[in-house]
């Protein structure tokens, strides 16, 4: 920016003063004697006016003039060493004081800017533009006082100047007379409809007002009249992302920092935008350039951060959100590094992050709904509770906190109060579809089917295309033996879902209890094809053809359908023995004899139900009725009535009697 040798010609990008005789000084305008010989390069011009100084040493102009290059060039230092040579040649050289103060203000030395500025308003006391600069400078120092006594002489001296309305519009933006402040940008842009300044102006105010899509239009306007404002594009690419119109905004952000605008804030937004989009390696490498921008800026690192951590680099995470700590120990900080530490399994580090956090912020419900999740995580429920029930009391009206609350009742087999908890969101949102799955699955642990029936029921009115409450609600049918019903809730299921090879799994289960073996074996098969099941659906598919007399065909069947890591699991480990049974690699005494003593005694009732269940079908399938009947008796007597063994048991012995 080359400053104008005229004061009131204006500064920087403003538009010239349209007021004639009092913008332009005391009466007499100085005509400088020295041309810029034609150059319009800065680094030419200075050379230029060096060879004249060389000669000339006392030539105030061409001091001036390579002040002028010099400010051009960033050499700030120079300039103003320059424009202190021209006072000392010229003392009432009011230019020189003015354009000095710019110097100074443009380095940071707003005192001593001040005091130029101070000075030319004593030389020129009729010249606006001093007093809007000094007003200016005023006001970004926190002196809104001062600055408005300088900006309101200046309306006195030019009151049709854009420039100083301009001004004045910023002014009354800062000390949040929001509606006068568009007035003004609203005349500016009357009078100069093409000055590009004025709508970004003015898309500030009306950001900071709240009107969203004003702001976004102005910045529209003001890129229409000059595409080149890096502010403009990064103005417009946070007011889309404020928007969710991530793809938009990224475009902004590029063309900002293509234009020049290679500033931390520039890369951070454009980063915060991507990891919107999931482009969490875009994201990454945005914050990354901030950081090397601007080394200490904490939100960048905190940023960063959460970018990792939903790329599932914990470790990295835990790093960043730990710089973060070190640069502004904040509860949003700890929150952040106890989130990352609670998915990388560290939960007593999390617990610990977490608890420094809701010291720092104790009234964020988010910090002791994470501190929960954390100890819930570790098997502690009760403590979980007392941390949901902390955060509901501070965010009574979040649903997702008495969800978890009551998922921790359950899992401590209250389930009275679990119910009582999943009602409590109930009260908040009547139509709160996963309440009602909650309400449901407790029910149903609690040995109230038919009220767990009719909780997955009201699922299926409030989401009739969720498949959830559809599968819940099959499963308890098939508890209550209500097969047929079973089968429609599973078949529906794989309507809403064709591609959910579970959903065809399940399906296959009722085709069986609803005694349509070649619908099992069909439904299972497709489920597997799918992807879905596992090894016991494998199992039940080897079952399902045993009733057919395929069971070699289904030994082979298993056999193939099992994957890799299934078949390099350790052999004694539970589902290695079963399927070397069936596939013909073990004998049955080899079987019960390895189940009796390689599981423990929480888990050996269960083994042996379904262990003797396995044995129970291959009697069966060798044509030996009396000893299948006897290990499925076995299998009935472990009352593993949970266990679908244990209840295909039951129905192979009524067809043995």
């Amino acid at each position: 920016m080359v400053p104008a040798r005229a004061i009131g010609d204006g500064v920087a990008e403003v538009p010239k003063s349209t007021n004639p005789s009092p913008a332009q000084g005391p009466g007499k305008e100085i005509k400088r004697s020295i041309p810029l010989s034609g150059e319009t390069d800065p680094q030419k011009g200075k050379e230029h006016f060096d060879k004249i100084i060389e000669k000339e040493p006392k030539n105030a102009d061409a001091y001036y003039y390579r002040a002028n290059a010099k400010t051009v060039l960033q050499d700030l230092d120079g300039a103003i060493e320059d424009f202190s040579k021209v006072i000392e040649l010229s003392p009432k050289d009011y230019e020189a004081w003015f354009f000095r103060g710019y110097a100074k203000q443009l380095k940071g030395n707003a005192k001593g800017a001040l005091a130029d500025y101070d000075k030319t308003i004593s030389l020129v006391p009729l010249e606006p533009i001093p007093y809007v600069m000094r007003g200016e400078l005023r006001m970004t120092l926190g002196d809104f006082k001062g600055a408005k006594k300088d900006i309101d002489k200046a309306m006195k001296l030019a009151p049709d100047a854009p420039l100083v309305r301009m001004k004045r519009g910023a002014l009354k933006g800062a000390t949040g007379e929001y509606d006068e402040s568009i007035k003004d940008f609203d005349k500016v842009i009357e009078a100069l409809p093409g000055f590009a300044q004025a709508y970004f102006a003015r898309a500030i105010v009306k950001e900071v007002k709240g009107d969203v899509d004003g702001a976004l239009q102005d910045c529209d306007e003001a890129i229409k009249r000059d595409d080149k404002l890096p502010d403009a594009h990064w103005k417009r690419g946070r007011l889309k992302t404020a928007k969710k119109e991530y793809a938009g905004a990224i475009e902004d952000f590029d063309r900002a920092i293509d234009l020049g605008m290679k500033s931390s804030d520039a890369y951070a937004a454009r980063g915060y935008a991507r990891g919107e989009k999931k482009d969490f390696e875009g994201a990454i490498e945005d914050y990354n350039r901030a950081i090397e921008l601007e080394p200490k800026n904490e939100r960048v690192w905190y940023s960063r951060g959460w970018a990792k951590s939903e790329k599932k680099d914990f470790e990295g995470a835990i790093k960043d959100y730990t710089e973060c700590i070190k640069l502004n120990p904040d509860a949003d900080a700890y929150g952040g590094r106890g989130w990352a530490k609670r998915a990388n399994q560290d939960l007593d580090g999390a617990i610990a992050d977490y608890t420094r956090a809701m010291e720092l912020d104790p009234k964020d419900a988010t910090y002791s709904h994470g501190r929960a999740g954390a100890k819930y995580g570790k098997g502690d429920y009760a403590g979980a509770i007392k941390d949901y029930e902390t955060a509901i009391a501070l965010e009574p009206n979040d649903t997702s906190r008495y969800l978890a609350c009551g998922n921790a009742w359950h899992e401590l087999k209250d389930y009275a109060a679990a119910v009582k908890t999943y009602s409590r969101a109930l009260a908040v949102d009547p139509k709160l579809y996963s309440a009602y799955i909650g309400l449901g699955g407790s029910k149903d642990a609690a040995g109230d089917h038919a009220d767990a029936i009719k909780e997955y029921s009201k699922a299926v009115e409030i989401d009739p295309k969720q498949t959830l409450a559809y599968t819940r609600r099959g499963w308890v049918r098939v508890t209550t033996r209500e097969y047929p019903e079973a089968l429609r809730d599973f078949e529906k299921t794989v309507e809403l879902d064709p591609k959910d090879g579970w959903a065809h799994c399940n399906a296959g289960t009722a085709k069986y209890y609803v005694e349509d073996i070649s619908g099992a074996i069909e439904k299972t098969r497709k489920g597997l094809e799918l992807g879905g099941g596992d090894f016991y659906q494998r199992l039940k598919l080897w079952y399902f053809l045993c009733l057919q007399g395929k069971s070699k065909e289904a030994a082979e069947e298993l056999e193939k359908n099992t994957p890799e890591d299934g078949k390099n699991s350790k052999p004694e480990e539970h589902e290695a023995l079963l399927r070397q049974f069936v596939t013909g690699a073990m004998e049955e005494k080899e079987l019960l004899a390895a189940v009796e003593k390689n599981t423990d005694a929480a888990t050996r009732s269960g083994n042996l139900c379904e262990a003797f269940f396995y044995a129970g079908v291959k009697r069966l399938a060798a044509a030996d009725k009396t000893g299948a009947g006897e290990l499925f008796r076995k299998c009935v007597e472990t009352k593993e009535s949970t266990y679908s063994e244990y209840i295909y048991a039951e129905r192979e012995l009524k067809k043995l009697k």
